[in-house]
């Protein structure tokens, strides 16, 4: 696209739609790592990172003012996701430390070709694996120090397993994150689910398991990756990830490691692509249960603000949901008892539940919900 200092190319690029601009001609904003030439004394033939905007998403002007990342300066690794928090006003990268990967040598361990370092477990002072750094910053230009946002736990994950990068992204109130994941002795990269209510202390969702893999028989076997969030399309998300039959890094460092393999003799570049995944609006989780036994879900006290009872959910054959509504201490309120509601058994990202008297349902004093759920998925609820 010709984005870059010096007529350089644009490397590991973020782009952002801006919820926070007010002016039209920057409204998506870009993060990329640049390859500059006599641009600043004294950094010819380094990496940094600059920042573009655009009105239009096609059309890029660079920053003449380049981001620093405070005690690191100008430097970063090369895999970052941008995004804008409207609550705080501030805006997040998420990124890797320069240094992530610099311990001091264990004399003990033999030298090797591996570009892969030892890792020791269980020792902070050898913490030496890839993992998900964030800055943060007020005008997307000076940023705070990179600080661990997400790490690889030696308790849970597998000893070759690191944080390659993740994007985030808001549901309702609340955060999810796709994590890259990279498993370094099959050299294969997956993608993990991650959550937080606040944005900035993360927790994963099954970790080890991987929310979007590759088809092994497909173009995307070994490799997928996303670094971009997902688009909202009627009842859909469409999430795209990138994606690859080839892996991580065997054909890039495999002559100079003396590896075995046909990618080191064919190292072909055209074996990447962007795929599309799909995926009904907000189903990323749900509490399931069976055809033989009904499931019941009880909330903690809330205190709706809505009038209305609206479920993302599915029915399989046979099944059905039903909703009740008690007081805190659990008395079912009149009119919104369990054999009074009309039962929902269908496929639906939005159905408002409905109960026999019509009432709508009590606004402004705590009560509990209750689900009760024959052979069907529960993905959210919310009273609006």
């Amino acid at each position: 696209m010709g984005l870059g200092f010096g007529g350089e190319t644009a490397h590991c690029a973020t782009v952002m739609l801006d919820p926070m601009e007010t002016d039209p001609a920057h409204r998506f904003k870009m993060f990329f790592m640049n390859a500059i030439a006599d641009i600043v004394e004294g950094t010819t033939g380094s990496a940094f990172f600059a920042l573009a905007t655009s009105p239009d998403g096609v059309h890029w002007k660079v920053n003449d003012e380049q981001p620093v990342f405070g005690m690191t300066e100008r430097a970063l690794g090369d895999v970052v996701t941008l995004t804008a928090d409207p609550a705080s006003r501030v805006y997040w990268l998420n990124n890797r430390h320069p240094d992530m990967c610099t311990v001091p040598t264990d004399p003990a361990c033999p030298p090797t070709k591996s570009w892969i370092s030892p890792y020791g477990p269980q020792n902070f002072a050898r913490q030496n694996k890839r993992r998900v750094f964030r800055s943060q910053s007020a005008d997307l230009i000076h940023w705070s120090d990179p600080r661990p946002l997400i790490v690889p736990d030696d308790a849970v994950d597998n000893l070759d397993d690191v944080f390659y990068g993740m994007e985030q992204f808001t549901v309702g109130k609340d955060w999810l994150g796709f994590l890259n994941v990279l498993h370094q002795v099959d050299n294969t990269m997956d993608v993990q689910l991650v959550y937080s209510r606040d944005g900035e202390n993360f927790d994963r969702v099954r970790p080890g398991h991987a929310w979007l893999e590759g088809d092994e028989d497909n173009w995307d076997a070994n490799m997928v990756s996303i670094c971009s969030k997902p688009i909202v399309v009627g009842d859909e998300l469409y999430v795209y990830h990138g994606g690859t039959r080839r892996h991580h890094d065997w054909w890039m460092v495999g002559p100079s490691e003396g590896l075995v393999h046909p990618e080191v003799d064919n190292p072909d570049p055209d074996g990447f692509g962007i795929g599309l995944a799909k995926i009904k609006r907000d189903r990323f989780v749900s509490l399931d249960t069976g055809p033989v036994r009904e499931g019941v879900l009880i909330t903690r006290p809330v205190r709706p603000q809505g009038t209305e009872l609206v479920i993302n959910a599915l029915c399989r054959e046979s099944g059905s949901i039903r909703a009740e509504l008690t007081d805190s201490g659990g008395t079912v309120i009149k009119g919104f008892e369990k054999d009074s509601s009309i039962p929902f058994d269908g496929d639906a990202v939005e159905h408002t539940m409905q109960w026999q008297a019509g009432k709508p349902t009590p606004k402004g004093m705590f009560l509990r919900l209750r689900l009760f759920i024959w052979n069907g998925e529960i993905f959210s609820f919310q009273f609006r």
